[in-house]
């Protein structure tokens, strides 16, 4: 509960009590006048009125609602289940493409100037990362999932960038059984 709120409550609390000041949580004192007394115990007195604890306890919120304006008691609209769905395909495509990404920096890490090289033709790390396509994770069903396709279609993507699916550095080549 807000502390504010406690606070209040704590004041509506000493004003049926008839204390003159009031105590809130934080230990600060309050005349118990701000909280109108008279009109507090009326409305309380009416709701609570033959209804038991049920009623004493509705009063009690109602009384806190009118205090704070009642914002924090009204709920919000449910969410659409369809928000629901995208940001989990949000967080699905985010864990596919880091490790896609990671993927393509590994096989890359091997080069001293960042190409690696069949038949005289130059590859980057973004030549990779290019080949990247984020909705390949929206049918997984978790992140890890997600990430695990990530990563083999990252490998996937940087040796088929070479039509031999061999990539070189010098006298070194990999192939993609080599990650």
């Amino acid at each position: 509960m807000d502390a504010t709120i406690a606070g209040r409550i704590a004041l509506i609390g000493a004003s049926s009590t008839g204390s003159t000041t009031a105590t809130d949580r934080s230990g600060a004192q309050a005349p118990a006048s701000v909280t109108t007394p008279t009109s507090l115990e009326k409305l309380r007195g009416s709701c609570a009125g033959g209804h038991g604890a049920l009623g004493l306890v509705a009063a009690t919120l109602l009384t806190a609602c009118l205090l704070t304006g009642c914002a924090s008691f009204v709920e919000s609209e449910p969410e659409d289940p369809a928000d629901e769905r995208e940001a989990s395909t949000e967080e699905l495509r985010e864990a596919y493409s880091q490790a896609f990404d990671d993927a393509c920096e590994e096989v890359w890490a091997n080069s001293p100037d960042g190409n690696l090289y069949y038949d005289d033709v130059a590859y980057t790390e973004d030549d990779c990362k290019d080949e990247k396509d984020e909705t390949e994770a929206d049918d997984d069903e978790d992140a890890a999932r997600a990430q695990a396709e990530g990563r083999e279609a990252g490998l996937d993507a940087a040796f088929e960038l070479s039509p031999a699916g061999v990539l070189c550095y010098g006298e070194d080549c990999w192939t993609r059984d080599d990650f």
